[in-house]
Parts: structure tokens; sequence; C-alpha cells
């Protein structure tokens, strides 16, 4: 028997019909719309990276703005007068991120009149630096007449333009958003706020291990969800070390391993009661930025670098940095061909008698190689003659305090656009002989206390 329904009743049915079409639209429309902003780089409403504000400064001397500073979104034009030697003048960037994607910054690239009277710094900003979602942050660009320059006429002006190349945080090195499934870990930006990075385990860890699992022990004391994603696709947990009491072993694990961020930089920075990091289950392949990655290491003794891949990164500036127990570093499988920034890299790694490097240790695109082995008191020897010094414009303090060297062998060495030679082989008194190659030079370079307390009388450095 069929049913039969007055107009009033069918048009309540075709009312409520149309109400449950319509939130149906609006659920697709919200789930559509999610899935386009997790799976896009860079979309409008969401990304905007851009400079805000440009404040000028003198900090010495007469210089003055020749043009009032300018920026487009992400690149900054300076033009300075700067009138006589020592002159200089400090611009203060302010970058913000109004989007809500947190950014990494890519590259930073500049160019400039190409003068030697004129010296350029840039601070507070490097590759790789993250810039959070709706914050803001500074960096300040120095303009200086050289003040050991006297060939130069009074009255100089300076042309600069600084460009940065950001991209979205969780992203591989040309900006390709890195899949879910393949377990990417969480920058140190975040685990520095919480996880295992909070001083209440960090000055206690002895250990740490990554792990082809995430099965959670039920021994564990605690355990966090350390995923890029908070999916829980990379765990973290902390055991009791039963060998020293009130201490522990971390574990990092994901199902096939894990995945290290692209900025990785301070992933392990003052663990000091850590003596013992096994990496062989940790994904490197993405990253691009390891500054202070192993910093302030102070116990480390055994240290499993063997199958780290390097081949992206761009900075290894403090990597290993008072890593004052170890003895010997292997660096043979390391490939540093895209690495631009070594300074301080072994530095104050005092005990450290041998580092080795292989043929796919490359030099070639490092400017910066500052206090680079400084204080390697123990430091005998070292092979740098497959050293590619063509780009480096810093070696101030790069052998500083290597007590124990002997003689160096630098006859590989091209230092024609080196600038700051300073404080280079000080304090080495057992440094005895240096030998050095046709592409050697100290021209125009800043060399105050390159030998200071090194005994000259008995320092020869000699032409291949």
């Amino acid at each position: 028997m069929r049913q039969r329904f007055n107009r009033r009743q069918r048009n309540y049915i075709i009312l409520g019909l149309c109400s449950i079409l319509l939130v149906m639209a609006a659920g697709y429309a919200a789930f559509r719309t999610q899935l386009t902003i997790n799976g896009t780089s860079n979309i409008s409403s969401e990304w905007k990276v851009l400079i805000t504000d440009i404040q000028s400064s003198v900090l010495s001397g007469e210089a003055t703005d020749a043009q009032t500073p300018s920026h487009t979104d992400t690149t900054a034009t300076f033009k300075t007068n700067l009138v006589s030697p020592g002159d200089s003048m400090q611009y203060t960037v302010t970058v913000e991120n109004r989007g809500n994607i947190d950014a990494v910054l890519k590259t930073l690239s500049k160019t400039d009149s190409n003068n030697d009277a004129i010296i350029f710094e840039i601070t507070g900003i490097e590759q790789g630096d993250t810039l959070k979602a709706h914050e803001s942050t500074t960096f300040n660009v120095t303009v200086t007449y050289n003040p050991n320059v006297t060939t130069q006429p009074d009255n100089i002006t300076s042309d600069l333009t600084v460009t940065l190349d950001y991209v979205q945080a969780g992203t591989d090195n040309e900006g390709t958003v890195l899949p879910s499934e393949t377990n990417l870990m969480r920058s140190y930006s975040y685990n520095s706020q919480a996880d295992y990075h909070n001083d209440n385990y960090r000055e206690k860890i002895t250990s740490i291990e990554f792990l082809n699992n995430k099965n959670v022990p039920t021994e564990a004391v605690e355990s966090w969800d350390v995923s890029e994603r908070q999916d829980e696709s990379v765990m973290a947990w902390i055991v009791n070390d039963t060998e020293n009491e009130e201490y522990y072993k971390l574990y990092i694990g994901g199902d096939g391993g894990v995945v290290a961020n692209s900025d990785s930089g301070y992933l392990f920075d003052s663990f000091n009661q850590v003596k013992t990091i096994n990496l062989s289950n940790l994904d490197t392949s993405h990253v691009t930025n390891m500054e202070n990655m192993f910093s302030q290491c102070y116990s480390l003794t055994n240290l499993n670098i063997s199958n780290l891949n390097t081949s992206n990164v761009t900075n290894m500036k403090s990597l290993f940095n008072e890593c004052s127990s170890l003895t010997t570093i292997d660096l043979s499988n390391f490939d540093t061909s895209k690495v631009t920034d070594m300074m301080t890299m072994f530095s104050a790694d005092k005990n450290i008698e041998t580092i080795i490097f292989g043929e796919k240790f490359d030099t070639s695109n490092v400017t910066n190689m500052r206090d680079m082995f400084g204080q390697c008191h123990n430091l005998k020897s070292i092979d740098v003659s497959g050293f590619n010094t063509s780009k480096v414009t810093n070696m101030m303090g790069m052998f500083d305090k290597c007590y124990a060297l002997t003689e160096l062998d630098l006859t590989s060495f091209n230092t024609s656009n080196v600038t700051y030679m300073s404080w280079m082989f000080s304090d080495n008194n057992n440094l005895q002989t240096i030998y050095v190659g046709p592409n050697w030079s100290t021209d125009g370079t800043d060399i105050y206390g390159m030998f200071n307390n090194c005994g000259t009388d008995h320092v020869t450095v000699k032409s291949s």
C-alpha cells in the first residue's frame, strides 16, 4: 500500500533533502580544501614571506646612505657612501612570515660592488634557518670601508643586493613536499620546546640509537611522537640505563627507519652525557643543514656516522664542535660537494688525534673555514692535501692552538680570495714547517697574529 503525502509534507521532505545535500557539499569542500593545503608547497592565501622593514645606522666614521635602502618581497638593495677607511654602516632587516606555513631559508645570495676596499658582512641569518608562521626575524648587513686599504680614494660608493629564497618547511632541497610515509622526523626547532630535548632528559641520556621500528617497549619510562606531521610515524622513548643509575638510553624509531628533517641543525646539541650515538637507521639524504648537530657532546666516544648521506648538505658549521672526548672522526663517506660553511667544524675537539677525509670530501664551494680545526690540541697530523680553497674568504684561526702539529702541507691551498688569516697558526709552538704551493698568497689579507706565540724563529714556510 503506497503512502500518500499532502503538499505540505512534500515540501518538508524536499527542504530536508536540500539541507542534507548542502551539509554534504560543505563537508566535501572543507575536505578538499584541507587536502589542497597539505599537498601544495605554496598557496597564495597561506604563503607570504617578505621583507617588511630596513633600518640603517652609522657604526663609525662618516658613512651615509647614498640612497635610501629599498626592498621588494625578499630582495633588499643598499647603496652606501663611505668617506674614508674605517667608515661603517649597519642595516637591520626585518623579515616576516605572514602566512600560516613554516618557511625555511633555502639560499641567501648577494651581489655587490666587487671592490676590495669594501667589506660586506651578513649576520643573524643563515641557510637552513626556520621562520615559523606568523613570526618575524631580523638580520644585520654591515658595510665597512676596509681600514687596511690605503690605495683607494676618499668617498667610495658601495652597492649591495641581498636575496632570500624561502621554501616550505618539511620539503626537500627542491621545495617538494616530503611524503608522510617516509617517516619524517621533526626538526630541533620543535624538539627544543619539549620532547627529549628538555633539560630533564637531555643531560641524563648516555646513548642514542635509531631503529627500523617504532615499537615502544613496556619498560619505556616515557615516549613521544617526534614525527614532522605528528602522526606517530616516528616515535622516541627512553629506558633506564641499567649500568648508570638515574640515566637513560634514548631510542628513535619508525617502521623501515627514520628520515631526518632537512633542517637537522642542533639535533643532538648539548647532550653532554651521551657516550654512544648510532645513526645507522637514519636517512639523511634530504638534510641541508647540519649546523651544531653534535656540538657540545662532551662525553661522546663512539659515533657511528658511516651511513650518513650528506650529498645535499650546505651547512656543516660547528658540526663536531666541542666533542672533546672523541679521538677519531672518520668522514670517509662524507660527500661535501654542496657545503659552503665549515666554520668551527672540529673546533675545541681537544682530544682528537685523527680525522679521516675520503675522496668525496669536497671543499670547492666552501667560503668559510674560520677556526675549522681550532683548539684541536692533540691533533698530530692532518691531511688537507685534497682541499680546494679557491672560494674561501675566511681562514681566521683555522689551525689555532693545534699544539701537537709539527708540520702542515698546504700546497693545494688557493688563498687568492681569502681576506682573513689572522691567528691562523697562533700558539702552535711545536709547528716547524708549512708547505705552500703557487696559489698561496697573503697579499691584501689580514694576517694579524698569524704566528702569534708560535715561535716564528723556528717555523719555516716553504714554497713548492
